[in-house]
């Protein structure tokens, strides 16, 4: 039986809420209409600063994890003032002041509301006592830390209350007052995003929490009921984003969000990366800046494999989305380099036939990929002095006897060379009685006589990269699935292989 933990308060959801909060919650903070504008002037910005300095100021804002600089302004030595203006709107969002070394003092939101004033005490570096005047957005934040703040500290008073519980009917007792003090937060958040309907905060809030399991789905007693509480949190993971909103671009909220989302949430199945992709793309096609930053992290993370997506997903990404579109971001140097990864690509699709691998056994016999007769086979690249690996294998082995051999899936494990030698394979191999297992290993000294006749090694051909990564191949020895991991293997059979 497996328990997916309840996190009460989201509280991987809202640690970037955090970063702010910590710095405004306790601040004493105060606020008024302020400053007229000029005919000329379209923001305002003033720091009153305590104690005196003769720095430079930045004005940065966010661009997903890039900071990008706005303004620059001097402190003015009589009034101990720095001003930040301009003729230009300032682009709604999450903004950064940093000293000239770079050193961040702090964060706060621009909205609608530009011209406003800031008293600033940073005599204590580390606890900067902050007021505002003219930036009602600012209050509300501060409010909803206090909240956050004592709705945790109860919760950790009833959580501790619960675990020493001397009997049954205190435990119900407790849980029924988590359930409320639960009830009270989530009423709060959704009461404060219904009371500023389309303001910055209102963008903001849904971007910083997760879904919560319902008390139904919180254990799961077979493989059934995992993959539906997974499909609910999946489903409910972007409940009020709107990705066409340019101001999400602008924060340091959206982008880790997304990246879970990719890593964490979303089934790996190729269809529905796909599926989801295009969702986000089409109503992100509104705002210019909302669709480069999706796409510049869709393409990083196709290239530099950082969400383990099937080579078909950065395919589709070119045909539809790259190719027969022009963005003003998008260099010509990068986009062809993006044609020629994609064009390498679509000869290696799923469907398409894997490359034969011929190397020697255990006993030192040519042993061919193609040798094998199997319905399924498992291709697996391992390396014997990776300590993943060593975990791994062992796992995969009690699977494929168990589970797998019977369905008529055979294992060809390619032992790569790197700091170890043949010795590390073999022993490790008889210590974990793999011998049932098609073994052959690959030294460096091969992959440089491959090269030397114009060869590329086995690895760069199936493009591995990293330790253990496993192909699943049909019975013709074409391509069902690439690169998984293990545990995503796993999956993949129990899906695909009845």
């Amino acid at each position: 039986m497996i328990k997916l933990v309840k996190y009460l308060f989201e509280f991987r959801s809202i640690c970037l809420a955090i970063m702010l909060l910590i710095q405004w919650m306790f601040c004493n903070t105060t606020f008024a209409q302020t400053q007229n504008a000029t005919d000329t002037t379209a923001y305002k910005i003033s720091i009153a600063l305590q104690p005196a300095s003769t720095n430079k100021f930045h004005l940065e804002t966010y661009f997903g994890n890039a900071l990008l600089l706005i303004d620059t302004s001097t402190v003015n030595p009589v009034t101990n003032e720095v001003i930040f203006t301009g003729t230009k709107k300032l682009q709604q969002g999450v903004y950064i002041i940093s000293n000239e070394q770079g050193r961040r003092i702090f964060d706060f939101f621009v909205d609608d509301k530009q011209f406003f004033s800031i008293s600033l005490d940073y005599s204590n570096p580390k606890n900067p006592q902050i007021n505002y005047e003219g930036s009602p957005i600012n209050s509300e934040w501060i409010e909803f830390g206090k909240q956050i703040a004592a709705i945790v500290a109860e919760k950790q008073k009833i959580t501790h209350q619960l675990e020493i519980a001397a009997n049954l009917v205190d435990e119900v007792k407790y849980k029924v007052e988590l359930e409320k003090v639960q009830s009270t937060y989530l009423n709060y958040r959704k009461n404060l995003i219904d009371k500023n309907p389309g303001s910055l905060l209102s963008v903001i809030l849904p971007a910083i929490y997760e879904p919560i399991l319902p008390d139904s789905m919180l254990i799961q007693n077979n493989f059934a009921d995992t993959m539906a509480a997974k499909q609910f949190i999946s489903d409910h993971y972007w409940d009020g984003i709107k990705f066409w909103d340019t101001r999400l671009a602008y924060t340091p909220f959206f982008l880790p969000k997304l990246k879970k989302y990719y890593k964490d949430v979303v089934s790996y199945k190729t269809d529905t990366i796909i599926k989801k992709m295009d969702w986000m793309l089409s109503y992100a096609a509104a705002s210019d800046d909302m669709t480069r930053l999706m796409m510049e992290d869709f393409i990083s993370a196709s290239i530099n494999h950082v969400y383990h997506w099937n080579d078909s997903v950065f395919i589709h990404l070119f045909e539809k989305h790259i190719a027969p579109k022009k963005y003003s971001w998008l260099t010509e140097s990068k986009r062809q380099m993006i044609s020629e990864k994609a064009y390498y690509l679509m000869g290696k699709m799923i469907g398409s036939p894997a490359t034969d691998i011929q190397l020697p056994n255990l006993q030192g016999q040519a042993t061919s990929l193609y040798d094998i007769k199997s319905n399924y086979t498992i291709l697996a690249f391992w390396d014997p002095t990776c300590s993943h690996c060593r975990e791994t294998l062992p796992k995969l082995d009690s699977m494929y006897r168990t589970k797998w051999k019977s369905k008529g899936i055979s294992i060809f494990a390619f032992g790569s060379e790197s700091d170890g030698n043949i010795g590390d394979w073999t022993n490790y191999i008889a210590q974990h009685h793999l011998q049932d297992w098609t073994n052959v290993y690959n030294t460096q000294e091969e992959n440089r006589n491959r090269i030397k006749a114009g060869k590329k090694g086995y690895p760069e051909i199936y493009d591995v990269w990293y330790y253990p990564s496993f192909f699943v191949l049909d019975k013709n020895k074409r391509f069902m699935a690439k690169k998984f991991t293990y545990e995503q293997m796993v999956d993949f059979l129990k899906l695909n292989v009845k």
